[in-house]
């Protein structure tokens, strides 16, 4: 008999011999059969479903589709056009099963079907019909899930199938193409969609978030042999190219990032950013929190998305479009143009044109009411092809490319087009590009470029190891590397992170014991970092952080299914509740703490001679409702909070000799501060929060009695 196919099972390298009437052979290493079975079988197999006696279909409720659906059975379809005809396995990740996807033929009729088999050749499920089901097979790693392509009368759709046979989700492939073959990544993260097309081949890149498949890059190549992922690096795919007769090996490395606005002020937004295909998601973080698929609003453009870059402010570098230097200014780019948006504050409709849509996340029936982004000025691109890990920072783009020769390349605007400026070699491949407060450079042997005037400075230092995300500081340059390690400079810091973020104010981190830690900033410089003592809260198991709010408590976390959480870490509503009492806003500082459970000592322990100096505007605000003030009275206690339960928040704080007396001195003051606000001839209108002052003193209960005796005698009894 002739072979079809031959493969090797994936842990112990067992060969699968596939014939030409249909027969699956299993043999040891030495090519000695194991088992030879039947593919095409008249039985379902041993996962064959059990009937518990609840009625045929025929008899069921059909809904919608009304009785006539009875009689419709599932058509089994022709075989595709586009099919090669040919025999197709995939093992699951474990190798204890593999699934056969061959063409049934019954008679005159012919389709494609999915058999399923365990490691000794024994048939475990058959699927079910499917009409227009191609060629393209690949079984997810992680081991749910079947993949494969189907043509519909109106779609094209990847189709997921369970190892019972039956379908379990899809999505729509958005490009006209043939499909040639799926394949996922090793951890099972990615999907890989190679097909045909008019112009050429073209590579689709799939992943999924709560529950939604998101197109995150497509390429389109006129010679291409055989993408494959590598086995053990999950984020690296590489291919053979064809060009002017010669071959060249191309690599692809992916990473996980999310793009954010990355201004520290409190005009930032906290923007974020979702691609997928020509629709960019955005949301600010700031004014509401909505989680994916959703968005407050969605930036349609005419072709694929190649980047998303949100500006990084740097002084005196000019300006990119026009455009005012912003943290919010955002740039779409796609394979010819780079779209440029700015701000609109007061949520405006957006202007369409003829390259880009500006819609509600629903369509324009839905509209969130938030800041949103305006069409300020397109650039045309010219080629960029090779070019990666784009950066906007001041008014240039920053990009790395590594053939002919590895170099940083700069772009900037010239006449309504992004033409390239210089270009800067570096000795090895530029691993990534990272913009803060400057712009580092960090090569693939883990050393760290400053680029400052047109020169890459330095190594300004070298990683231990090399680094997927890089925050550069003021205190030094953070690494964190893909075994959770985070590096100051060449120091390694932590060894349980599993991600971070730059707050304002704090270095907030998730680690591998499921708690946030947030870590002041000015910390980061000391010799030794006292993880021990930063403010920390348990986080749900794989969660990861996404923002965090400029000058906010506002922390968004998003979970390992990806939906969001909003969280607002102590550390972070401490540092809301300064800045509130620093301007006076007594009223939102005192709401503040008593909605998240802070001590109310904090309002006066945080700067007493202030408090004192403002006890006017205090009593004015709090005093409004005086069930406030009471609380506030009765919580009064003489401990220096900001040393004890809250040191970690302030540390920095210069130690002041705490004097005796902090209860009945602020007593007194606000006693005073309420009878003098008070214009009724009896003072009676604050008498609740006056006996309180006298009460919380502990050695004036006899003087609250008298007044209280007071205002009896004068027939105030009701009061």
């Amino acid at each position: 008999a002739t072979t079809e196919i031959y493969t090797l099972s994936l842990h112990d390298a067992l060969p699968i011999l596939v014939t030409g009437d249909l027969n699956l052979i299993l043999m040891t290493r030495d090519y000695t059969p194991l088992s030879e079975t039947t593919i095409h079988q008249a039985e379902f197999g041993e996962g064959a479903f059990v009937n518990v006696g609840w009625g045929k279909k025929e008899t069921q409720f059909h809904g919608s589709e009304g009785k006539t659906a009875r009689a419709v059975k599932p058509e089994a379809g022709d075989v595709v056009a586009e099919d090669d005809m040919k025999v197709r396995v995939s093992w699951r990740g474990d190798g204890e099963m593999l699934v056969v996807s061959y063409i049934a033929r019954v008679g005159d009729t012919a389709a494609r079907k999915l058999r399923v088999f365990d490691r000794h050749g024994a048939l475990f499920s058959t699927s079910e019909d499917c009409a227009g089901l191609e060629h393209s097979l690949a079984w997810k790693p992680s081991g749910n899930l079947i993949a494969s392509t189907v043509t519909k009368p109106n779609k094209h759709i990847v189709a997921f199938f369970e190892k019972n046979g039956l379908q379990h989700g899809e999505f729509k492939l958005r490009t006209s193409m043939d499909v040639v073959e799926l394949e996922w990544n090793c951890d099972s993260t990615i999907l890989l969609v190679w097909g045909r097309a008019k112009e050429g081949h073209v590579l689709e890149f799939w992943t999924i978030g709560n529950y939604r498949w998101y197109l995150k890059q497509s390429l389109a190549l006129p010679q291409l042999h055989r993408p494959k992922w590598d086995q053990e690096d999950p984020n690296l795919c590489q291919f053979i190219t064809r060009s002017d007769g010669q071959e060249y090996l191309s690599s692809l490395v992916f990473a996980l990032s999310t793009d954010t606005s990355l201004g520290r002020t409190e005009e930032d937004l906290a923007l974020v950013a979702v691609t997928d295909g020509h629709t960019v998601k955005l949301t600010p973080m700031r004014e509401a929190v909505i989680p994916p698929p959703m968005s407050a609003y969605e930036i349609h453009v005419e072709s694929q998305v190649v980047s998303v870059m949100f500006q990084s402010p740097c002084p005196d570098s000019g300006t990119l479009g026009d455009l005012r230097s912003s943290s919010n200014n955002l740039a779409v780019l796609t394979h010819n143009k780079l779209l440029l948006f700015s701000v609109d504050p007061a949520g405006g409709e957006g202007k369409d044109s003829d390259v880009v849509r500006i819609t509600g996340a629903g369509g324009n029936g839905y509209i969130v009411q938030t800041s949103r982004h305006a069409h300020v000025n397109t650039l045309k691109t010219g080629c960029l092809e090779g070019m990666s890990n784009f950066v906007w920072f001041g008014g240039k783009v920053f990009a790395s490319v590594d053939f002919p020769q590895s170099a940083l390349v700069i772009l900037k605007s010239d006449g309504g087009r992004l033409v390239e400026e210089s270009r800067v070699q570096t000795e090895t491949s530029v691993h990534l590009i990272a913009a803060g407060d400057r712009l580092m450079v960090q090569l693939q042997d883990a050393r760290c470029l400053q680029y400052q005037d047109g020169l890459l400075i330095g190594p300004i230092h070298q990683f231990p190891r090399l680094c997927s995300t890089v925050i550069p500081t003021e205190q030094g340059v953070l690494g964190l590397n893909d075994r959770f390690k985070l590096y100051l400079n060449e120091r390694e810091i932590a060894g349980n992170i599993t991600s971070m973020f730059l707050h304002s104010h704090f270095l907030l981190a998730t680690t591998m014991d499921h708690r946030l830690i947030a870590l002041p900033i000015g910390e980061l410089s000391g010799s030794t970092l006292r993880w021990e003592e930063a403010g920390s809260r348990r986080a749900e198991r794989g969660s990861r952080l996404v923002n965090a709010v400029p000058f906010h408590s506002k922390t968004i976390l998003q979970m390992p299914r990806g939906n969001l959480e909003t969280i607002q870490p102590r550390s972070l509503t401490i540092l809301l509740l300064q800045n509130l009492l620093n301007q006076c806003r007594f009223k939102d500082a005192f709401l503040l703490a008593r909605r998240q459970r802070i001590n109310l000592n904090l309002l006066v322990d945080h700067s007493y001679s202030d408090f004192i100096k403002n006890i006017t505007q205090f009593v004015k605000q709090v005093a409004e409702d005086t069930d406030h003030m009471n609380i506030f009275l009765a919580e009064l206690k003489e401990e220096d909070v900001c040393t004890t339960m809250y040191a970690a928040q302030y540390s920095n704080r210069e130690q002041t000799k705490v004097e005796k007396g902090k209860v009945e001195r602020v007593c007194s003051a606000i006693r005073s501060e309420l009878e003098r606000q008070d214009e009724t001839e009896l003072k009676e209108n604050y008498i609740l929060p006056v006996l309180g002052t006298l009460v919380a003193v502990g050695d004036k209960i006899e003087e609250a009695l008298g007044l209280i005796k007071k205002l009896r005698k004068i027939g105030r009894a009701h009061v």
